[in-house]
């Protein structure tokens, strides 16, 4: 089975807009994670482990979110 990951972002300054799309076909995963202080430690179901960087906002914020150098923020839907 396969599954599918994507993101988009894009940017404007002034008069100059930037735009990036990628996108990838991927293994469905399953697993679990556990939050310890400052990290994220993801193990799949097959038993693999990464463990991430994790930062995040006060409590009541709408503050970054930054999970291994990458930075979040909430989406307002």
């Amino acid at each position: 089975m396969t599954g599918w990951s994507g993101v988009m972002s894009s940017n404007a300054s002034g008069d100059t807009s930037t735009s990036v799309t990628a996108s990838s076909n991927r293994p469905n995963m399953s697993g679990r994670y556990e939050v310890d202080g400052y990290t994220l430690k993801l193990t799949g179901s097959d038993g693999s482990e990464k463990t991430l960087s994790l930062f995040l906002p006060d409590a009541g914020s709408d503050g970054l979110l930054v999970i291994d150098g990458n930075n979040y923020l909430k989406n307002e839907d």
